[in-house]
């Protein structure tokens, strides 16, 4: 059986090894009975547990956002729909800046490696 406090306690080196571990653990989950889950979820604890992780994070450009996003100038640049909202601090239409190749894997902050997409569009880019 899955020790999740050693797992959490021990093992969470990154969020991708920790995304990995949970995705296998809903994939086990959807194998059981729905009886055998609400068992478990009668038992388990309401409260999840709380770790402290480091990570690394890339100081972009403002300069390449701005003009990313004045480029598509409210149209996703993916499926060309307008943007799905207005921002509230300052009502303009929200899109995110996607980096055609991550700047994880040696990509630039760059106009020219970047799109202005809706939030749909930008977990499609990442996980469809």
């Amino acid at each position: 059986m899955f020790d999740e406090k050693y797992f959490v306690k021990h093992a969470i080196y990154n969020s991708s090894s920790y995304d990995d571990e949970l995705n296998k653990r809903i994939k086990d989950s959807k194998k059981l009975f729905q009886e055998d889950r609400l068992k478990q979820l009668v038992a388990s604890s309401k409260i999840p547990e709380k770790v402290e992780v480091t990570t690394h994070r890339f100081i972009r450009n403002a300069n390449v956002i701005v003009e990313v996003l004045n480029r598509a100038n409210g149209i996703c640049e993916n499926c060309k729909s307008e943007a799905p909202f207005l921002r509230s601090k300052d009502k303009t239409p929200y899109l995110e800046v996607h980096h055609i190749k991550k700047l994880a894997d040696g990509g630039e902050d760059t106009v020219e490696n970047a799109l202005a997409v809706c939030p749909n569009c930008h977990r499609q880019l990442h996980f469809g």
